[in-house]
């Protein structure tokens, strides 16, 4: 779910942007974005735009706030997200940056928009937020359908104001923050550790204490209680997490020794179980019936298991927890690769706002009367110092600058490769989602009332 509000910014704007962009919240600048303009000199830049359309409004800009529930999305996932809540409404025709914030456990974005449109210079309040139409309802509206199609949940409560956070609204979700920094923490440690006592050595070494006993518990420095790992979901019990090494370690030698695992294959889907209660028991008629299809169905869910050499309850569970260790590599391969694309996003706007700055650098240091010149233009020249300064860091050893076709000739291969990756993604989860269905349908064939003649699983 992500709750939304907007609200104009009437001075300080270069703070404002300053804030959203802060490298600490945003790993490093990794998830900022700027359209039509670049975050690192954004104010300056809109405030170009508002005179070059001699705008006198009071409204230097518009800050909107994206904040997702805790736990539900990836700040790949909210990034994207945000910059498709901004093509939809604002069509890149303004000025605006965007920047997700990870440091917290509500993964929230913010948007800081030029109030003019940079391409006909009309006001943002004329065009997106007009009474009858007002900004904060259109975009909760393109908020909530973004979020279905992405799987997320929708915030169901009657709309109020300008729109709430999530924290303004619901607080009792307090305490998932321990939880989505526990799970992430915990994946992290199995994929390198070589025992489960190695993992809990690990787990120590991030500051985390641990309580054994029935159920393991973990407290992080600043948690008031204990988190028990099995609270986490079923990927996290005891149980699995102890699987789940022992597979990473098989893994691990597997893939030294250049073994890969045949890809799982998709196939027809058998029938779900009728169950046998209320009116079905009753019916001496309908509970025949009823035992007749959930013995075929158990025939083909047997055979289809087979068709997979899957011949036990264990080997599905094995074959389970593989997918999701599976997910885990390719979303590490997937953040890689965008942080390289971000890199190289980011020196592309450096260099293109240092050389379309130079011009005016040109102009003035050929210009009789220097002062006067400065006086007139003191925007643009200022652009052009912070620009130079920006990109003195990517000079080579030859003290020149990356060529722009080569970066975005990289571009296009990294976005080719996270594409590919995005597309692995979405195979495994297919894959988790069948496996589920076939264990959902194995329990039911356990707790039919014919199970005592089909022990094959």
């Amino acid at each position: 779910m992500a709750a939304t509000k907007i609200h104009s910014i009437k001075t300080t704007l270069n703070l404002a942007v300053d804030y959203i962009t802060n490298a600490r919240k945003t790993e490093e600048q990794k998830y900022v974005f700027g359209c039509n303009c670049s975050p690192e000199f954004a104010s300056l830049e809109f405030d170009q735009t508002r005179r070059k359309f001699e705008f006198n409004g009071k409204n230097l800009a518009y800050h909107l706030i994206q904040s997702f529930a805790p736990g539900e999305t990836t700040p790949e996932q909210a990034h994207e997200i945000g910059k498709k809540l901004c093509e939809k409404l604002l069509g890149n025709e303004y000025e605006y940056v965007l920047a997700t914030h990870c440091d917290k456990d509500h993964i929230h974005n913010h948007i800081i928009i030029n109030s003019v449109n940079c391409l006909t210079g009309k006001s943002f309040s004329r065009e997106h937020d007009q009474k009858p139409f007002p900004a904060w309802k259109a975009i909760r509206q393109i908020s909530d359908e973004l979020c279905r199609e992405n799987g997320l949940s929708v915030i169901k409560i009657p709309d109020k104001g300008k729109g709430k956070s999530y924290y303004e609204w619901e607080q009792n979700k307090a305490g998932n923050s321990w939880k989505a920094k526990l799970r992430e923490n915990i994946d992290d440690c199995i994929m390198t550790a070589a025992s489960f006592e190695d993992f809990l050595w690990k787990m120590q070494e991030k500051g985390y204490r641990i309580k054994r006993g029935k159920y393991i518990s973990f407290q992080a420095k600043g948690q008031e209680r204990f988190t028990r790992s099995k609270t986490l979901g079923w990927y996290y019990q005891e149980e699995q997490l102890r699987t789940r090494i022992e597979r990473r370690i098989e893994l691990r030698l597997r893939q030294e020794q250049r073994e890969v695992q045949a890809p799982y294959q998709l196939t027809q889907r058998s029938k779900s179980f009728i169950e046998i209660e209320g009116k079905v028991a009753e019916n001496e008629g309908l509970k025949r019936w009823a035992m007749l299809q959930n013995m075929k169905n158990a025939s083909a869910l047997i055979n289809e298991l087979a068709e997979q050499g899957i011949d036990s309850r264990e080997q599905l569970q094995n074959r389970m927890v593989d997918l999701f260790d599976s997910q885990l590599d390719i979303t590490r391969a997937i953040k890689k690769c965008e942080r390289d694309i971000s890199e190289k996003q980011l020196a592309l706007r450096k260099i293109k706002t240092y050389l379309g700055s130079k011009p005016i650098y040109a102009e003035y240091r050929s210009a009789k009367n220097k002062e006067k010149f400065f006086r007139e233009h003191e925007d643009e020249l200022l652009l052009h110092d912070a620009a130079k300064a920006e990109v003195k860091p990517l000079l080579n050893a030859n003290g020149n600058l990356p060529s722009t076709a080569n970066l975005k000739r990289e571009l296009a291969e990294l976005e080719e490769e996270k594409a590919a990756l995005m597309k692995s993604y979405g195979s495994i989860k297919a894959e988790i989602s069948e496996v589920k269905k076939q264990q959902k349908q194995i329990e039911q064939l356990n707790n039919a009332s014919f199970r005592d003649k089909n022990q094959a699983l």
